[in-house]
């Protein structure tokens, strides 16, 4: 993992198992940025309630429960996973990972989310985008 502010500056930099296990749920979770990927094979879905979903998805052998919460007009609120990191800084383990997201922007024929925020526990956001324009090969 290599972060760079501003693209050139090395920020941080790690390495190893423990990063690498983060990195695939990290994966699993940008299923919302990439809708047709639920359409894999390689995702299997179950229902959870009528606003929610899990979405089984394997990556590199290891398969990551994926919650979809969606809203009553059909776009994306919420996601949230069990995802393996140290964000408290006390040693590796599976902890609660979530993103919610606002608006949507339609491409295409899908849709993805307008704004996300993700982050750790109730959301002590890392992450903070927002999606101006999408392009689907």
């Amino acid at each position: 993992m290599r972060w760079r502010l501003g693209g050139l500056i090395p920020v941080v930099t790690a390495t190893g198992d423990d990063v690498s296990r983060s990195a695939a749920g990290r994966l699993a979770s940008e299923l919302i940025l990439t809708p047709a990927a639920a359409l894999s094979p390689g995702v299997n879905w179950t229902a959870v309630d009528e606003d929610s979903a899990m979405a089984a998805v394997e990556v590199d052998g290891t398969i990551h429960d994926v919650t979809i919460h969606v809203a009553a007009s059909g776009t994306l609120d919420s996601i949230e996973l069990l995802r393996w990191g140290d964000p408290d800084q006390t040693g590796f383990g599976l902890h609660r990972f979530s993103a919610v997201c606002t608006g949507e922007l339609r491409s295409d024929g899908f849709g993805v989310p307008a704004h996300t925020r993700a982050g750790w526990g109730d959301l002590e956001a890392f992450i903070d985008f927002d999606t101006e324009r999408t392009v689907f090969l």
